[in-house]
């Protein structure tokens, strides 16, 4: 279920994301009301590597799998952290003016509001990712696990 909610956040951080590079962002995106996954998280491309590294690192499933999650996940919550600054240096008032609408930390029970669409989509990629999961590592994952 986290890499389902990783694929939600994941998929909705490519639209109208202020934190992506594009001429004219600090003037559309970051002035805008935050909506979809971002009335979730300003950061929901970071948090989604936040929720893959959890998913991998609670399996245990090796020592290899486990520092790698680790490092994901570290760089993703602090490569969040460091592009506010960085942004902030950037874009000044309007990436400002994002980061009082929005929040670091993210409010879950938003999730489920990002639209049914997305949710359909990320299902669908998950279905696809974790089907992949077996021919590409070897190892069953997701609702594969008991087909």
């Amino acid at each position: 279920m986290l890499t389902v909610a990783a694929l939600v956040l994941l998929l909705g951080s490519f639209r109208a994301n202020p934190a992506l590079p594009a001429p004219g962002a600090d003037n559309i995106a970051a002035t805008r009301e935050p909506t979809g996954v971002f009335a979730v998280t300003r950061h929901p491309m970071m948090w989604a590597f936040a929720l893959w590294a959890v998913s991998h690192g609670v399996l245990w499933w090796s020592w290899r799998t486990n520092v790698v999650a680790l490092a994901i996940l570290v760089l993703a919550l602090v490569g969040a952290h460091l592009q506010d600054r960085k942004k902030e240096a950037l874009m000044g008032n309007a990436w400002a003016t994002w980061e009082a609408r929005t929040r670091y930390w993210p409010r879950w029970s938003k999730l489920l509001s990002a639209g049914w669409g997305l949710w359909l989509t990320a299902i669908a990629a998950w279905l696809g990712v974790t089907w992949l999961h077996l021919w590409l590592a070897d190892i069953p994952a997701g609702a594969w696990l008991w087909f």
